[in-house]
């Protein structure tokens, strides 16, 4: 209030000595007269009147004024208030979020050292729920198409294959491939590992071709990014001789999927959990 009553008083003042200035004037030109003028009072007391309306009028909108600036700040208060509270909540929130996924992950992993455990024990059916519950979990935590994902994928795959069941091992391990080329590369070891896992599946499905142009893909990539010594790039040139060696080499459609096992196993470590 104190900025909207020194605008007022400074506009009264001014509005004031106009008024007394152009009284001044008036008298001076009737000053060669004897006699009072009740004419000239007169219209110098309205002229006062009018002059203090004005006054009123304008200190009335400079408190309006002023009292709509103080409403304005008060509100904008108000929303910084509401505006920090709501950031502090959604920082908790997301700390929570991200406990929660970092103990989601730990759950997961425990899950898969136990079903790799059943299926050392030759116990493959008890790992596949397990396998299926913590790709449930990265599935929901870090998206469909995270490489964490692809990881828990052909390990579905390959406890489908300890029992035979490589038709039901061949989607994992292709959505496996696709999600790790999208993600890495399509030279990337990983993939290479996709491709061989892919190429065991054929092989012992009878689709000897096909098995054969998958490992020469997948050896050609290890030759690249590893080299000729690494036991990854090994353990591929030794399935694409076995495929391209004489067909009674080649194990037949319902043979068993202990290849595939090996070969899938020696995948990356998995990433460690968010914090």
């Amino acid at each position: 209030m104190a900025a909207a009553d020194a605008a007022s008083n400074f506009g009264s003042k001014f509005l004031r000595e106009g008024a007394a200035r152009q009284a001044e004037e008036r008298g001076g030109g009737a000053a060669g007269d004897d006699g009072p003028d009740d004419g000239a009072e007169e219209e110098q007391r309205l002229e006062e009147q009018r002059l203090e309306e004005k006054v009123e009028r304008f200190q009335n909108a400079v408190e309006m004024a002023w009292g709509d600036v103080q409403r304005l700040e008060e509100e904008r208060q108000q929303l910084d208030q509401r505006y920090e509270a709501t950031r502090r909540e959604a920082e908790h929130l997301d700390r929570e979020k991200e406990e929660m996924e970092a103990t989601l992950h730990d759950v997961a992993a425990d899950l898969g050292r136990l079903a790799l455990v059943y299926r050392s024990e030759g116990k493959a059916p008890h790992a596949v729920p397990l396998y299926m519950t913590a790709l449930a979990i990265y599935e929901k935590t870090l998206g469909p198409d995270h490489p964490e994902v692809a990881k828990d994928l052909v390990n579905l795959g390959n406890a489908f294959c300890d029992q035979n069941q490589h038709a039901d091992a061949v989607p994992l391990y292709l959505r496996a491939l696709a999600i790790d080329q999208a993600a890495l590369g399509d030279d990337h070891p990983e993939v290479a590992m996709d491709l061989s896992n892919l190429g065991i599946v054929y092989r012992v499905q009878g689709r000897v071709d096909e098995a054969t142009a998958l490992f020469q893909r997948a050896h050609a990539i290890m030759l690249d990014a590893l080299g000729p010594d690494d036991p990854k790039t090994q353990t591929v040139a030794r399935n694409l001789a076995a495929t391209v060696a004489t067909h009674e080499d080649v194990p037949v459609a319902g043979g068993g999927g202990g290849g595939a096992r090996a070969v899938a196993e020696q995948r990356s470590t998995p990433p460690p959990p968010r914090a």
